[in-house]
């Protein structure tokens, strides 16, 4: 039988490890693709270009020329109204079933099966849940007691147990990259995942509300891969792919430092490409730093979130110190190891103080060459959101909208849009923040002593953001922006091609390159 997967705006790795699970069983997997341009659910967000991009009516006819017996999306909160639209549409189109899996079904899966177009929902991880149902189904006889999995049963729900989670990852087939091969250029670089989870659960981060579920289904908070399994197959998918450098997306990949002194060991000595990765402030030392650097890391992107200790700890559920993270950066700043900070604003009881400290902060730093302020964006089922209810920051009705995914995203107003006087006060920090890394120190602290940054929210504040992205593109650390940069001229690049195909009516070689390709197991 064949499964097709729907996705948008990024590169997957979970639909990625779920297709090789299938071929493993002897079906096949098809990908129908939205790259989202100007709206990639991810990182850039300009809806009025957007529409001129907006292809989703081409990802229906994907899925319908694909022929599939299922079909699979991956949905996050951000993405919830995208897939309904485009399952929806699918269903007026042909009679298939659909099954939502995901971070966003998994915390509210009683919502998400009452759509119309969703048949079925994955609650938690998908891996062989999948295979059990792509098997019934390639049997004949769709098997409605899967674990992990809720179906529809006329005007009921059958809603199964949850199984254990996978305990060692290395039985799991490595990621399926021709799953996205035909869209994302991986010459570029590659994507990597060695774990699941984190040890950590701050309120914000959907990962807090997996510790909740794993506390019920017992097993570990952080799973990772063997260096081994790791190394063999990154030099595997070097050979193929020829990729420039590696991004491990863990959510801590300094996690464990055992694990990462011994990677890092057959990761120099194997492959040596660059590569860059997300770091904890309590997972970082002098000893790490100076190995990581050693080892061809280019870029550590660091959650510090909030400058005060009190927000961390009350609001955040983060508890390390503010000497901790002055180590951490000392001892990056030291091993010349770049890095880049996140922060968010708008956070509740956070104060101007907290930010004129963090701004102080960043201006010291020697190997900090980014600041990424993002506006507070609330997730549903999350600690957060009790504390946003409890300090008023948001409404019931707030809440509502969130679950049914209606909200602002992060990188434009976040969940603190409705209140301009508010916006407009942090969006000046965010802009302060974004400066920092550009300007001399002295320039920086003029800024912040005349108060004229609270001045440029009131500037084209899209404009000054990207100008400032595109003032990245040139600076020596930021080889992701400048991938990122490449990635999109490659989309584009592609999309006008087969516009003009279209209108010259032919189909050239470049326009095949645009979708996917089925890939038949063994």
């Amino acid at each position: 039988m064949k499964c097709t997967f729907v996705a948008i705006g990024a590169e997957n790795i979970s639909l990625e490890v779920l297709s090789a699970m299938l071929k493993q069983h002897g079906h096949e997997t098809e990908l129908a693709y939205d790259q989202g341009l100007f709206d990639d659910k991810n990182y850039l967000f300009m809806p009025r270009i957007a529409r001129l991009f907006d292809q989703r009516e081409k990802v229906v006819d994907d899925v319908v020329a694909s022929k599939p017996d299922l079909v699979g999306f991956s949905v996050m909160t951000p993405t919830l109204t995208w897939a309904l639209d485009i399952a929806a549409r699918i269903k007026r189109r042909i009679d298939v079933p659909i099954i939502f899996g995901g971070m966003h079904p998994t915390t509210l899966p009683e919502q998400t099966i009452t759509n119309d177009c969703v048949d079925m929902v994955c609650v938690g991880e998908g891996d062989y849940a999948l295979a059990e149902l792509c098997d019934s189904i390639d049997r004949g006889e769709m098997d409605t007691s899967i674990r992990n999995i809720w179906f529809k049963s006329g005007s009921a729900v059958i809603q199964n147990e949850q199984r254990p989670l996978v305990a060692d990852l290395d039985t799991l087939p490595w990621p399926d990259k021709e799953l996205f091969a035909p869209h994302v250029p991986i010459k570029n670089y590659y994507l990597a995942v060695t774990s699941r989870g984190c040890p950590y659960a701050c309120t914000y981060c959907s990962l807090s509300f997996q510790a909740k579920q794993i506390a019920k289904l017992g097993g570990k908070r952080l799973r990772e891969r063997s260096p081994e399994s790791v190394v063999a197959e990154l030099k595997a998918a070097r050979a193929k792919y020829g990729f420039e450098w590696v991004d491990f997306r863990n959510n801590t990949f300094t996690a464990n430092k055992k694990w990462v002194m011994r990677f890092l060991e057959l990761y120099k000595a194997e492959l040596g490409l660059p590569f860059k990765a997300f770091a904890h402030p309590s997972t970082m030392d002098r000893e790490m730093a100076f190995a990581l650097k050693g080892a061809g890391c280019f870029g550590i992107q660091l959650g510090v979130e909030s400058y005060s200790e009190e927000v961390r700890k009350a609001i955040l559920n983060r508890h390390e110190t503010n000497a901790e993270v002055t180590r951490t950066c000392d001892a990056m700043d030291e091993a010349g190891l770049p890095y880049s900070i996140d922060y968010i604003l708008g956070i509740p009881t956070q104060t101007e103080t907290e930010l004129l400290e963090a701004a102080e902060f960043f201006l010291q730093r020697k190997m900090c060459y980014r600041v990424s302020p993002f506006l507070l964006e609330y997730l549903p089922k999350l600690d957060i959101v009790k504390h946003g209810l409890a300090h008023g920051e948001i409404t019931p009705e707030d809440v509502g909208a969130l679950e049914s995914g209606q909200h602002n995203h992060y990188l434009s107003t976040g969940s603190i849009g409705k209140d301009p006087v508010k916006l407009r006060f942090f969006l000046g920090y965010r802009f302060l923040f974004r400066l920092i890394p550009f300007l001399p120190a002295r320039a920086c602290r003029f800024l912040i002593r005349r108060k004229l940054f609270r001045l440029l929210p009131y500037l084209p504040s899209d404009v000054l953001i990207r100008f400032l992205d595109v003032m990245m593109l040139f600076r020596r650390h930021d080889r992701d922006a400048f991938t990122y940069a490449k990635n999109y001229a490659y989309w584009l690049r592609t999309r006008l091609r087969r516009r003009g195909a279209r209108q010259a009516g032919d189909t050239p070689n470049e326009t095949i390159m645009d979708r996917a390709r089925p890939v038949v197991a063994g």
